[in-house]
């Protein structure tokens, strides 16, 4: 009997001491980009921008350009070093949407009133997928024009939705999305305890039932990471989670995976061979 192949093996390496504000990671070329929402006490008092660093580790260091009172980053990916991300709130219809950062400038994507845009990803082909959390759906930009990509307008079930065509299921608040090469679309809400597939042709199914994450990403081999309370969970293409880090209620180790308390956060595009960052 021939045997399978070995399993992915994860190690954990410390590149940032404390990134207690990060609330969204991204994976560029040589940097790793973290979104942070430092919240006040106050309503309205949260301020949000864009840091960076060497993937290698380092202090991060804010980009000139990122930072905004009032308003939280809710998603955010990088595509060819360039920086896309969605705002949340402020006092103008503006300070909400999502933007592209580059050359030291923030750039709207979206037109248009905005909704709830959380998570982001690109394919390939350099077009953008984005969770509208309150509109129940997620939208494709794609040469300028954006569509709806899957669900079909607001709903309160927060069941698993129907299989079947994506753009008439009720998928109620995605928030969080992850995209293979393949053009496999994973969709997940912070909430609700389902992950679904959009395949490439735009049929639905329910990947996962009962679990609930706070971050997805896809790693090298095109399988789903999903972090949830304290876990990193990959699973296979039947949808099966293996375990491959978990955190614990220890504070007195030096191990990187079991010194945190809180919910693992993923890099939010596909990472390269070799790595994958999270926490």
């Amino acid at each position: 009997m021939t045997p399978g192949p070995a399993p992915a093996r994860y190690e954990a390496t410390v590149i940032v001491a404390d990134a207690g504000w990060a609330d969204w990671l991204a994976v560029g070329q040589a940097e790793l980009f973290l979104g942070v929402n430092m919240r006040g006490a106050r309503a309205g008092g949260t301020r949000s921008s864009i840091a960076a660093l060497a993937l290698s580790g380092g202090v991060p260091a804010e980009l000139p350009g990122t930072a905004a009172l009032g308003v939280e980053i809710s998603g955010m990916t990088v595509f060819r070093d360039v920086i896309y991300f969605s705002r949340v709130g402020g006092p103008n219809l503006r300070d909400s949407g999502v933007f592209r950062y580059s050359n030291g400038e923030s750039m709207p994507v979206t037109t248009g009133p905005p909704g709830a845009p959380a998570g982001i990803v690109l394919n390939d082909a350099g077009e953008l997928f984005f969770a509208e959390t309150n509109m129940g759906s997620v939208r494709r930009l794609s040469s300028g024009t954006s569509t709806n990509y899957a669900g079909r307008g607001p709903c309160g079930d927060r069941n698993p939705p129907t299989a079947g065509l994506a753009t008439e299921a009720a998928l109620c608040g995605p928030q969080l999305l992850a995209i293979t090469k393949t053009g496999d679309l994973y969709v997940a809400g912070r909430g609700p305890t389902w992950i679904v597939k959009v395949d490439s042709v735009g049929l639905m199914s329910v990947f996962v039932k009962d679990f609930g994450p706070s971050s997805l990403a896809v790693d090298a081999s095109g399988a789903l990471l999903a972090a949830a309370g304290s876990r990193l969970v990959r699973f296979d293409a039947t949808g099966t989670p293996t375990t491959i880090a978990a955190a614990s209620v220890r504070n007195d180790t030096d191990d990187p995976i079991t010194r945190h308390e809180t919910a693992p956060r993923l890099g939010s595009n596909r990472p390269r061979a070799g790595g994958e960052f999270c926490c």
